[in-house]
């Protein structure tokens, strides 16, 4: 029945965009009570779609869901493995940062460190938590 009444009418307009497949996939799954990383996966999906379409404004709309997921998913412990969760964490820290929550995102950036598992192989991790923080505008637009 939620199929019907919430994703069906924008059936009607024609072909969907990209962010529209994907929102009604996030949808679906949040139906389903999918996990909280598969939902942020295809919520971002959705902001790099708002890219390619030229609507910024969704594309913060969609950043910002994907992030509170993420941030969701870090904090249930079993969504995230354990050697994942820096490059989560710094990829929260970056999602806030594209929104424009200069703050948050450094919040998000010092929290990197203390999930390294293995310096050898996540140092890029570190260095790309630390150039965002202590530069947040600088760098990646």
């Amino acid at each position: 029945m939620r199929v019907w009444n919430e994703l069906t009418p924008f059936f009607t307009y024609g072909p969907l965009l990209g962010s529209e497949k994907f929102e009604a996939a996030a949808k679906i799954a949040l139906w389903r009570e999918e996990s909280p990383r598969y939902i942020a996966d295809l919520l971002i999906r959705a902001a790099w779609c708002c890219v390619s379409e030229g609507d910024p404004e969704a594309e913060r709309f969609f950043r910002r869901k994907a992030a509170w997921k993420f941030e969701e998913a870090l904090s249930g412990f079993d969504d995230i493995e354990k050697d994942e969760r820096a490059v989560i964490t710094y990829l929260i820290g970056e999602l806030w940062r594209r929104i424009g929550d200069i703050q948050q995102a450094k919040i998000w950036f010092d929290k990197v460190p203390d999930e390294i598992t293995d310096i050898e192989t996540q140092q890029w991790i570190m260095y790309a938590a630390e150039m965002q923080r202590d530069n947040p505008r600088e760098w990646f637009s």
